[in-house]
């Protein structure tokens, strides 16, 4: 903060001429920095297929800023994927879920790794949740009517593949999806 004109204040240090600066202004401008640099290296690696480097860069981000939720999120996507490591994924999901928790994906990716741990019940409470945040969100629509198909409610599985459908990208998924239903309940 950049104030001009007034005498310096306690915990403020004197700068030339009649302004004055804030120590700590300038600290976290560095510290965001250096923040910005490291995500930009781990971005680089992570098109590299560096995923330990990458992680390494977002950990010292998580060093210098523990409460950093994309950090923690961007951790949980290299868990989910390559590594397709979801109990780990779920674990950094949910972290930056616990610091920010109006991210309609970091509930959805959550909710994907917990459906391939075969985690119905929890998962559908992932996309419940990101479809509360978004009630457009088709692919949460599309995987709550998977998880709802695979608990046995079949009805409610129906209303989910039916409202992903309303988008264009989610048609044909949706189709094979109410195919299957209906195979299943000709048996």
């Amino acid at each position: 903060v950049v104030t001009t004109q007034r005498p310096a204040l306690k915990g403020v240090q004197a700068g030339t001429g009649d302004r004055t600066i804030e120590p700590d202004w300038q600290a976290r401008a560095a510290i965001q920095g250096e923040i910005r640099a490291l995500y930009e290296s781990a971005s680089r690696c992570r098109v590299k297929h560096d995923i330990k480097s990458a992680e390494k860069d977002l950990f010292k981000i998580l060093e210098l800023d523990p409460n950093d939720d994309n950090a923690w999120f961007t951790l949980g996507e290299m868990a989910y994927y390559p590594a397709k490591d979801y109990a780990k994924a779920i674990k950094y999901y949910d972290k930056a879920i616990s610091i920010n928790s109006t991210k309609k994906h970091y509930f959805y990716r959550r909710g994907m790794a917990k459906y391939y741990l075969k985690g119905y019940e929890s998962a559908k409470d992932d996309f419940i949740s990101a479809i509360r945040i978004d009630p457009e969100h088709a692919p949460a629509s599309l995987w709550l009517g998977s998880c709802l198909e695979n608990l046995g409610e079949t009805d409610l599985a129906r209303e989910n593949y039916l409202k992903a459908r309303e988008h264009l990208a989610y048609r044909e998924s949706v189709k094979i999806a109410l195919k299957r239903m209906e195979r299943r309940e000709k048996v």
